[in-house]
């Protein structure tokens, strides 16, 4: 289990925290110094490294509602650009961004999409948080 808990120097309230779930049979490797937390996302990292296989950065994301979209999407696109100049390897994006990417009337959204467009990514599963809005939130890029 991979946990980064906000520390008081983040200027965001106490008590949050991202939580990734490792299965001991897989070989995983927390990049503790890639840890993020301010007030407009908050992120961890790990690599996932199987035999006959590429390496594969695994990303656990959330974007407060309050937080700046561009600033987020400028952090997130400038870490995903820096992975893969590293040279060949996958990466995997999951958690809840506050933004619906089925809206393409929402500037977030498009925001969004033209960040992906520039990225070697698919946008995989997309599911909803929301039981209200029914809206999706929730990814998994890949």
């Amino acid at each position: 289990m991979a946990r980064f808990d906000r520390d008081l120097g983040s200027k965001k309230r106490g008590g949050g925290s991202l939580l990734m779930y490792l299965h001991e049979k897989y070989q995983f490797t927390p990049v503790s110094v890639w840890n993020l937390c301010c007030p407009d996302l908050e992120w961890q990292w790990t690599i996932l490294s199987l035999p006959h296989t590429r390496k594969t950065y695994i990303c656990n994301i959330y974007r407060p509602p309050s937080g700046d979209t561009d600033i987020a999407l400028s952090l997130l696109g400038s870490k995903i650009t820096d992975i893969y100049s590293e040279g060949t390897c996958d990466v995997i994006i999951m958690g809840d961004l506050n933004i619906n990417l089925l809206d393409n009337r929402d500037i977030q959204s498009r925001e969004m999409a033209d960040l992906l467009k520039t990225l070697p990514l698919l946008t995989g599963m997309i599911c909803s948080t929301s039981g209200v809005h029914m809206t999706p939130l929730s990814v998994i890029i890949t």
